[in-house]
């Protein structure tokens, strides 16, 4: 009986002896097919993240280079108005000193030119200032003019300050078109006091005049 048993049990671990082999082959297969999934879906959500990080980065190149371009042309917006201002207060500039002055030292040339030497004259630049005075003579502009413009702006010293932008260069323009120009405290006049309710100033009084000699 016990040998019975024995043979069947060999009969049934022969029979499942190749299906266990058989699975135990077909595990290491199954293994790695479920790391492929997984690799393959780890590089997919890689993809997914890398993409939109590309995107959010090209968001943020777009913008920044949006905000430079309005901030750059701002800059040029602010640049021409002041060019174009400059250029419409130089030429009535000009205007202005053609309808003051007589002759060549209110023309355009003279005006540009003959300011620049007043200016570095009075800045202690006489090297640069006679290569300019050249170029002044051959333009056939008045040689006595600048000498009258330093005249002038050496009244007008009070109102010259470093710290002030182009207080120079506008005194400048002004002894320009008027070398004769006076400080207003030189145009000062004293008047007379009025003695208070309309009264006259009193009057020293007047010296009789003196008798005649007696007759003898």
């Amino acid at each position: 009986m016990p040998s019975t048993a024995y043979a069947h049990l060999i009969r049934i671990g022969r029979h499942r002896a190749p299906n266990l082999i058989t699975s135990a082959a077909d595990q290491p297969e199954i293994l790695g097919e479920s790391m492929r999934q997984r690799i393959i879906k780890s590089k997919n959500v890689l993809r997914h993240v890398a993409a939109a990080a590309v995107v959010i980065l090209l968001g943020a190149t777009g913008a920044i280079a949006q905000n430079g371009g309005e901030a750059d042309a701002g800059k040029a917006a602010v640049s021409d108005a002041k060019k174009q201002g400059a250029g419409t207060a130089r030429a009535d500039e000009y205007v202005k000193a053609a309808q003051a002055l007589n002759g060549p030292a209110g023309n355009p040339e003279c005006v540009l030119v003959g300011k620049k030497v007043v200016f570095l004259v009075w800045r202690e630049d006489p090297a640069t200032a006679l290569r300019q005075h050249e170029l002044y003579d051959r333009f056939g502009c008045p040689g006595n003019h600048i000498p009258q413009v330093l005249r002038c702006l050496t009244r007008f010293t009070d109102k010259i300050d470093d710290k002030v932008p182009d207080s120079l260069k506008n005194q400048i323009s002004d002894c320009w078109i008027n070398p004769a120009a006076q400080p207003e405290s030189a145009n000062v006049t004293q008047t007379p006091q009025t003695p208070p309710n309309g009264m006259a100033a009193s009057q020293p009084p007047a010296t009789p005049p003196a008798a005649p000699p007696a007759a003898k």
